[in-house]
Order: structure tokens, then sequence, then C-alpha cells
């Protein structure tokens, strides 16, 4: 069974009397310092429980449906009149010349 951060962080809490010992502070630095490690405990439940109702397919996005992207410069990208899938016939529509020293067409022409 996975571990959430927030329990994992639990585990690592000291008691304030634990503290006190260890370092000899004054009761309201440690009253801070408990305060902010449960901040972040609190924090890090509500990104554990963000992060897991996320899902890649439940993201809008500004790209056009049957669009198959690709990266280009780092970042992704669309080319709709060149490159489609056409989800009801389950066809790759690629449009344009394929180049190149093994191109494709060379297979076609003289057999494999």
């Amino acid at each position: 069974m996975a571990v959430n951060t927030a329990e994992q962080l639990q585990r690592l809490i000291l008691s304030a009397i634990e503290i006190k010992q260890i370092t000899e502070w004054p009761d309201v630095l440690v009253e801070d310092y408990l305060n902010i490690i449960e901040n972040i405990r609190i924090l890090s439940t509500t990104i554990d429980k963000s992060s897991t109702d996320l899902i890649l397919e439940g993201i809008p996005t500004k790209y056009l449906d049957n669009s198959i992207l690709f990266v280009k410069n780092g970042f992704s990208q669309q080319d709709n009149p060149d490159f489609t899938w056409d989800d009801f016939s389950k066809l790759l529509n690629i449009n344009g010349t394929i180049t190149g020293k093994n191109r494709a067409k060379q297979y076609f022409y003289t057999g494999f």
C-alpha cells in the first residue's frame, strides 16, 4: 500500500517534549516550529489529493480533436493539415514528402 506524503511527514514529527530536550529552545520557538511542520503536513495532504485526482485525459487543452501532438523546440505542437488521426476508420493521415536516405518509397518500389 502506498504511503502518501502527509503520512510520511507525520512519522517524522517529534513531540514538543522531544524537541525541547534535543534543542533546549524556548516554548514559543518550539510551538512555532510545530505549527510550521503542521502547515507543511496540511499542504502535502492537499497536494497529494489533487495529484491523485489528476489524469492526463482530464486536462483540457487548446488542441483540436484528432490531433496528433509532437514536440518541436521543447513544446508540444499539432499540424492538422498534414498529420491527423481518423478515429472512426482507425487511419493515420500523413500528407507531405518522404525524404531521407532510407525513405519509405524505396521499400515500396523495390520490395522488402
